[in-house]
């Protein structure tokens, strides 16, 4: 009784000195091996205590036929380490137990364990023979619930922890050096497993294969409790994180609704407090600045809001009674996936909406009624016209790809320039040509034969990518004077612009030489006085009808006038090309030859595919002008101005 230990080394988490010297006196171990040992006995025992059903089926382990029903021999090895009768061996009784059954040294251990495992024979332990423990472990009822697949990732994590591949072997020097913290958990490989990898004349070797089992154990579990431990710790580790990313989002979310809140009340209350003013310049700014800034910092549902209290407020939406009142432009505004929804206790009504270049996507108007009201230009991908009635209402120019129009009625609706491709309208209705289409792109859009049939598809791209008719109608306002004739002044030619005040007279052609079937009439500018040399009239024509065509560098134009000069005056005929942006380019112009017969000058080329107008000009010129000189006879005579766009 020397040897005894009369401390209780139950649920200590550490142990003293005093106690490490102590049990130094009944084993061979380092203060550090005792120490881990007692981390793996308590893994294996939280209680601190092994009880004797737990002892008998450990020391069972250790008959070499594996004989489980020799329950006297069992009894009295408990009996015999259980110093103190207490019914449970501890961890100083085991220790003392280990004592009288391994082997002295760890690597008299380690050289047993691979005379076990090493099945190849070439000292060391492939992925394979290390899944072989794993799967006696398995078999044992050591390691409950097990995947399939178990045996051979615990294998593949043991050698991740040793910094090893799959493909790698462990050595019985890794094995020694690694047994404080990653040598593989032997004890929960199976004696039967261990017994077929033994012939059976060497049944004194497998005994101390097997009495090396237990203390191998004890000092080798850390690996698979590190292997579990390391599994539950990242998978609690996840839920932890789970649980407070959760906290903190429903924390966060709660904070962002609050200051949502307080933002659109404060505007609110501003705008009200606005609309009391009397500067409606000045009011109808402040009020778009507030708009655009407070929309930026809310979410769908109270944009909805505001876009609600402003038709409410007739800041966008036009009373009927005062059709000439202002509107706050609201370009640029964010209304992006707000959800309007009809029902019945709550109409969803809008009549002279205008909504001008802002941002509708991922919208929605379910069951709404929509009259008079203006999209232009507005970017509106992925919304939803739903069901109801949509009349007189513009989407010129308007970003609609992906849009469904779907089971409504629609009339006077103008898509022109619209950009509709993959859009739907699958179940609505129109009467003929109230749609119209024109210069619009349907690629890929869903239009049944008959939507198709009733529509206007002038100059647009059709659903098939191919296009629809190109309209090649002369484009000037006016540039046939023939409707003119009888008239005995300019006011019918209105389009044209004089600069310089002069007036545009119209007369019949009373030329025996000038075939009247194909100009019964002409024009020309009459000056005012008799100082200026030149006077000219000007037409900018918007090419937008044409703009698909010509962004697709696929428009020619072909522009001419037919004039007819006399004595010292001629014309010089010029066009003016103009970009999004206002800018000119370079000007393209004719002179006619002299002489007084009828001439046409023409003019033509491809229109560069930035451009989106031009400005035709007109030029009388007298090159001898004086205060003397006598416009009769001088004089230059218009019968037809031409421009036109073909598809090249």
């Amino acid at each position: 009784m020397g040897n005894r230990i009369v401390t209780k080394f139950g649920k200590s988490k550490s142990l003293t000195d005093e106690e490490i010297v102590e049990i130094q006196k009944i084993s061979k171990l380092s203060a550090d091996e005792i120490r881990e040992e007692h981390k793996g006995f308590l893994k294996l025992q939280p209680t601190g205590k092994m009880t004797k059903e737990q002892f008998i089926h450990m020391y069972k382990l250790l008959d070499f036929d594996c004989d489980m029903t020799d329950e006297v021999a069992c009894d009295k090895a408990f009996a015999t380490f259980d110093k103190n009768k207490n019914g449970t061996i501890e961890f100083d009784e085991f220790l003392l137990a280990m004592h009288f059954l391994r082997p002295n040294t760890i690597e008299s251990n380690v050289d047993i364990l691979f005379r076990g495992f090493d099945f190849s024979g070439d000292g060391y332990l492939d992925h394979e023979e290390i899944t072989a423990i794993f799967d006696g472990a398995v078999a044992l009822g050591v390691v409950k619930d097990a995947d399939h697949d178990y045996a051979k990732k615990t294998a593949s994590e043991v050698f991740a922890i040793l910094g090893l591949s799959d493909d790698s072997k462990i050595n019985k020097e890794q094995l020694i050096k690694g047994r404080s913290s990653t040598i593989v958990p032997i004890i929960r490989t199976s004696c039967n497993t261990i017994k077929t990898n033994i012939e059976s004349n060497h049944r004194i070797c497998f005994k101390l294969i097997l009495a090396a089992l237990i203390p191998l154990m004890i000092g080798s579990f850390t690996i698979v409790t590190t292997v579990i431990q390391h599994k539950i710790s990242v998978q609690q580790r996840q839920q932890d994180k789970q649980e407070s990313n959760l906290f903190r989002e429903q924390s966060e979310r709660h904070a962002d609704n609050l200051q949502k809140e307080t933002i659109i009340v404060k505007y609110l209350d501003d705008i009200s407090n606005l609309l009391m003013l009397d500067n409606q310049s000045k009011i109808f700014a402040q009020i778009r600045i507030k708009t655009l800034t407070t929309l930026r910092q809310l979410d769908a549902e109270r944009k909805k809001s505001i876009l609600l209290f402003l038709c409410e407020s007739e800041l966008i939406c036009q009373n009927p009674q005062y059709l000439n009142s202002s509107l706050v432009k609201l370009n640029d505004a964010d209304f992006n996936g707000i959800q309007l929804d009809g029902t019945d206790d709550n109409k969803c009504s809008f009549t002279r909406l205008k909504l001008y270049d802002a941002y509708l996507s991922n919208s929605s108007f379910i069951d709404c009624y929509i009259d008079y009201s203006n999209f232009s230009h507005t970017t509106m991908n992925k919304v939803v016209f739903f069901k109801r009635v949509l009349i007189r209402t513009s989407f010129k120019f308007a970003s609609l790809n992906e849009a469904k129009f779907c089971n409504m009625k629609l009339s006077s609706i103008n898509f022109i320039g619209a950009s509709l491709i993959r859009s739907d309208f699958t179940g609505t209705v129109w009467d003929n040509t109230t749609v119209d289409f024109t210069n619009a792109n349907l690629t890929d859009a869903t239009l049944s034969d008959k939507q198709l049939k009733n529509s206007t598809l002038d100059n647009c791209i059709l659903p098939n990518g191919t296009w629809g008719p190109i309209q090649t109608k002369n484009l000037v306002a006016n540039g046939d004077i023939t409707q003119f004739c009888g008239s005995d002044d300019g006011r019918n030619l209105s389009d044209w612009k004089i600069p310089n005040g002069g007036e545009i007279n119209v007369f019949p052609n009373n030329d025996q030489y000038i075939p009247k079937d194909l100009y019964k009439c002409y024009f020309r500018v009459v000056k005012l006085n008799n100082i200026s040399k030149a006077e000219f009239i000007t037409q900018t024509i918007n090419l937008e009808h044409y703009s698909r065509l010509i962004t697709s560098n696929m428009a020619r134009y072909k522009s001419s006038i037919t004039i007819q000069c006399f004595g010292k005056e001629f014309i010089t005929f010029t066009l003016r090309f103009i970009d999004s942006n206002g800018l000119r380019y370079t000007a393209v112009d004719k002179e006619p030859d002299k002489g007084t017969y009828v001439q046409t000058l023409e003019l033509s080329d491809i229109i560069r595919t930035d451009v989106s107008a031009v400005q035709i000009l007109v030029t009388f010129i007298n090159s001898k002008v004086n205060m003397n000189t006598s416009f009769e006879g001088n004089d230059c005579r218009c019968y037809n101005v031409h421009f036109s766009i073909i598809k090249v």
